[in-house]
């Protein structure tokens, strides 16, 4: 009886030295956004980034130890590497939903909604850090503007709801489907069932990523240019992994250590899984993490809903102090 093959398939031997190389490509990473937050430009908006790169280092370090110890390969460990392969991607897209809500609903709160970018000087870390080019904020503004950008905000933090629940569906639905995907692999009404979770869980991921571009499109006036760009390039670097999973998953072998064409045993199918599922994330990882200055370009501020969030929690802050007498 056959079943669906694992996505990047059993750690074989060749998979030594890349298996360490990804491993400390993503400990540096992490490292580099250690550095980041310590100069002033983190944000929680990545907080999920930064756990998937963490967990990337975990995982690959795993398997180049089962390479060294094939005796430690076991369902449980082939069936976490399933689910971590499927969602790091899913974790990652609910940032960058984020961090574009961010920039559409601060936009709002702008005449004009066009925000630059400039670059802080060489007094600072280099970072980029933006400004507003309108007339002012709200209180600067006609009441009709006024109006006009409420309503604005409202449609854009309604369109991060719908988002956010469809995101939480995909989420379920992936774990769930890759979760049982080898314990339950003799099991053919399982198959199905595991079969449909993970498609449904990756086409739903691919369509919120055309999402996300098309809103970016269709709100390009009211974002910073490097905003826009950045947005698109990661909803590209996104569907990358999505693409060769929706490609791979309908592969079947009738045993985990097959050597066919499909099995993702093979060195080309190794070579394809790192190309097109590890690379893109690590590269869209590494802008998020460290060689973009999200907080400054999507106007996130430090905890990642916004500056406007940043105003509201300081202001509660300072309200509950002021009622329990705490200087």
């Amino acid at each position: 009886m056959s079943f669906p093959s694992p996505v990047g398939g059993l750690t074989q031997p060749s998979e030594f030295v890349i298996s360490v190389l990804v491993c400390l490509a993503f400990g540096l990473l992490l490292v580099l956004a250690v550095i980041q937050a310590c100069q002033g430009r983190g944000t929680l908006a990545v907080c999920a980034t930064a756990g998937v790169v963490i967990e990337r280092a975990i995982s690959f370090g795993l398997r180049a130890a089962v390479v060294k110890h094939p005796h430690t390969e076991s369902e449980g460990l082939s069936e976490y590497l399933q689910v971590t392969f499927a969602m790091g991607s899913v974790m990652i897209l609910g940032d960058v939903m984020n961090v574009l809500a961010c920039a559409l609903v601060q936009s709002t709160k702008v005449e004009g909604a066009q925000v630059t970018t400039f670059n802080s000087g060489p007094t600072s870390t280099g970072s980029t850090r933006s400004k507003i080019s309108g007339s002012g904020m709200n209180g600067n503004i006609p009441e009709e503007k006024q109006e006009a950008n409420q309503q604005r905000r409202k449609y854009v933090r309604l369109f991060g709801w719908v988002q956010c629940t469809v995101w939480m569906l995909c989420l379920a639905a992936g774990f769930t489907g890759n979760s049982l995907l080898i314990a339950k692999r003799k099991n053919p009404q399982w198959n199905k069932v595991n079969q449909a979770l993970r498609y449904t869980s990756t086409g739903i991921a691919f369509a919120i990523a055309l999402w996300l571009a098309g809103a970016t499109f269709y709100w390009r006036a009211r974002l910073n240019n490097l905003a826009r760009r950045l947005a698109l390039l990661f909803c590209g670097l996104l569907s990358i992994p999505w693409v060769y999973r929706l490609c791979v998953m309908h592969y079947t072998i009738p045993a985990l250590d097959a050597h066919i064409w499909g099995s993702q045993n093979l060195p080309a199918e190794k070579a394809l899984f790192y190309t097109f599922h590890v690379l893109p994330e690590f590269i869209l990882a590494s802008l998020m993490l460290g060689a973009v200055d999200v907080r400054g370009v999507f106007n996130t501020g430090a905890m990642g809903g916004g500056k406007g969030w940043e105003g509201w929690s300081k202001s509660c802050g300072r309200r509950l102090k002021e009622s329990y007498g705490i200087h």
